[in-house]
């Protein structure tokens, strides 16, 4: 809710008939669990992330210290996936490029080495292809850089669905 947190409780079989918690709610039951306090996990930004649900053997309302553990557990919740997914988009950011979303320089040498090694321990061979854009910065100047970064994405879009799923483009 947008007001902030509140704990709700339901039945399992009130549980049961929506879409998303069946399965959870269909296992509770076959346990033995016969009811449920469920709370929002919030974002920072009031934007629903997921759900608490914690179930019982036998109805009953949350307490007020419950309510308190719950809310707390909530928001814990809350912060440790908008800092997961925060720490997963700045691993991805520093090894992809931003215009392309293809590997980065960094990203193609890591790799690059590893291929080496491998050759190496293998005694086998492997191949690099380097494209180069002829002309590119006529593009960038004529038709500006809107086109250039439009270009730049169609090329990169073509090569990757030109190579293999263990191939590389960067």
């Amino acid at each position: 809710p947008q007001d902030g947190f509140r704990v709700s409780q339901t039945t399992n079989a009130e549980l049961a008939v929506n879409p998303a918690a069946h399965a959870v709610a269909t296992a509770a039951m076959k346990h033995g669990f016969e009811s449920c306090w469920s709370i929002p996990v919030l974002s920072s930004a009031q934007k629903q992330l997921g759900i608490v649900l914690v179930f019982s053997l036998r109805p009953s309302q949350a307490t007020a210290q419950e309510r308190q553990l719950l809310e707390s557990a909530s928001r814990t919740a809350g912060s440790a996936l908008e800092q997961r997914s925060m720490t997963d988009l700045l691993a991805y950011q520093a090894i992809h490029d931003s215009l392309t979303s293809l590997p980065n320089r960094c990203s193609f040498e890591m790799h690059l080495q590893k291929a080496i090694t491998y050759a190496a321990k293998k005694a086998e061979g492997f191949a690099i292809f380097y494209v180069d854009l002829d002309q590119f910065k006529q593009v960038n100047d004529t038709l500006g850089h809107s086109a250039g970064d439009d270009l730049l994405r169609q090329v990169a879009s073509r090569l990757r669905r030109c190579v293999r799923r263990c191939d590389i483009v960067a």
